[in-house]
C-alpha cells in the first residue's frame, strides 16, 4: 500500500505555525519547546495517521543569499565556513552570489534572484548605497558582514580604524617611520577606515606622507601590488616600512623587497592584515598581521539573520564588533 506523504506546508497550515518552525521541529527538535514539538507531531498524526515521514517541498526549505564580491580572495573562505556552520546547525541552505551591487541594475538582479530562488534573507559582504539597501530590505531582512553600511541594518565586523591604528603604533615602535600604505579601493568602508587611521597616525606623530606612499588598488591582486611596490622601492625616497591592508599585499611587498635586495625587517618592516595562515605564517619571512575572527564573523552573521527570519523581528539592528589581535612575526620583529 502506498501512503500519501505529508508536506511541511500542510503541517504548518493546520498547526498555524510557520514552515520554518515546522522544519526546525523535524530537523532540530532540541531547538523548539516541548509544546511546539507536540503540536507538530499531533498535526502529522491528524493529517494522516499512516503517513510516511514528511518531506520538505523545495519552497519549504529556508534559503539565504550571501553576497561575496571576490570568491577568489582567501579572506572570504573562513568567513563563509562560519556562515555554513550556522546553516548546518539551523537547517537552512546557503546560495552565493558575487554581484558587486555597484549599480541599480545589479541590485535589481539580486531582487530577481530573491524571488526566483525563494530567498528569505541576505548577508552582504560588500559595500552598497543606502538606496540599494532600502530596495533589497523591502523584500528580505539584511545582515551586513565585514562591510558596515547604513546603521539601519544589523552589522557584524571589526573596528577597522582601531585595528589599523594599532598596527601603525607597532610599526612606529620599530623605529621605522617612513611608512607606506597598501590599501584597497576607497569604495569599501574598511579601506576608508583603515586609510583614515593611517593618515591620522602619521599626522599625530608629525610624519610626512610623501607622494606615492599611499597606494590604492581596485582589488586584492598580488601582481598589481608587486609591480607598484617594486616601482616605489626603486625611488630614492623609498619607504622603510609598509602597512598592507591585506596579507596578499604584504606578501607582494616582501617579494618586491627581496628583488631589490632589501632585508626584512632591517631595511623594510612589513605588517599585513587578516592573518591568513596559508599566506602570513608560512611566507619567507613570516609576516606580522592583524588577525580578524573571520569564522566567528560569518557564524554570528548567520545566527542574527536566522533570528530575523524566524522571529520576523528585523527592525532592531544589532551592531556586533568583534576583537582583533596583532600577531607579531619576523617581518616586524627587530633584534
Amino acid at each position: 500500500m502506498k501512503f500519501k506523504r505529508t508536506t511541511v506546508a500542510e503541517i504548518a497550515k493546520i498547526a498555524h505555525l510557520s514552515p520554518a518552525t515546522v522544519s526546525r521541529t523535524l530537523n532540530h527538535p532540541e531547538l523548539v519547546s516541548p509544546t511546539t514539538s507536540a503540536l507538530v507531531h499531533s498535526t502529522i498524526n491528524l493529517l494522516n495517521s499512516k503517513a510516511e515521514p514528511p518531506i520538505p517541498d523545495a519552497s519549504d526549505i529556508l534559503q539565504i543569499l550571501v553576497n561575496i564580491p571576490d570568491p577568489g580572495n582567501l579572506f572570504y573562505s573562513e568567513l563563509l565556513d562560519g556562515i555554513l556552520k550556522s546553516a548546518d546547525f539551523r537547517g537552512y541552505r546557503v546560495l552565493i552570489t558575487r554581484d558587486l551591487l555597484d549599480s541599480p541594475d545589479s541590485v535589481d538582479s539580486i531582487i530577481r534572484q530573491i524571488y526566483l530562488c525563494n530567498i528569505q534573507g541576505m548577508i552582504l559582504c560588500t559595500s552598497l548605497s543606502d538606496a540599494g539597501y532600502k530596495k533589497i530590505a523591502a523584500h528580505v531582512p539584511i545582515v551586513q558582514c565585514t562591510e558596515a553600511g547604513t546603521a539601519d541594518y544589523s552589522y557584524v565586523g571589526i573596528d577597522n580604524y582601531k585595528a589599523a591604528f594599532s598596527a601603525m603604533e607597532h610599526i612606529y615602535s620599530t623605529g621605522h617611520h617612513k611608512i607606506a600604505l597598501l590599501n584597497g579601493s576607497l569604495s569599501f568602508t574598511y579601506a576608508r577606515q583603515r586609510q583614515k587611521a593611517y593618515c591620522d597616525f602619521m599626522k599625530q606623530n608629525n610624519l610626512v606622507i610623501p607622494t606615492g606612499y599611499i597606494l590604492n588598488f581596485a582589488g586584492i591582486i598580488y601582481e598589481a601590488a608587486y609591480a607598484s611596490v617594486s616601482q616605489l622601492l626603486s625611488t630614492a625616497n623609498h619607504p622603510d616600512a609598509i602597512f598592507a591592508v591585506s596579507d596578499v599585499f604584504a606578501i607582494a611587498a616582501a617579494k618586491a623587497a627581496a628583488a631589490h635586495h632589501l632585508k626584512i625587517p632591517d631595511d623594510l618592516v612589513i605588517v599585513g592584515f587578516d592573518n591568513i595562515q596559508l599566506l602570513s605564517a608560512v611566507s619567507t619571512p613570516p609576516i606580522s598581521s592583524v588577525q580578524q575572527p573571520r569564522f566567528q564573523m560569518g557564524y554570528t552573521a548567520g545566527e542574527i539573520l536566522y533570528d530575523c527570519i524566524t522571529t520576523g523581528i528585523s527592525s532592531l539592528p544589532q551592531r556586533i564588533i568583534l576583537p582583533t589581535e596583532l600577531i607579531i612575526r619576523s617581518s616586524s620583529l627587530l633584534k
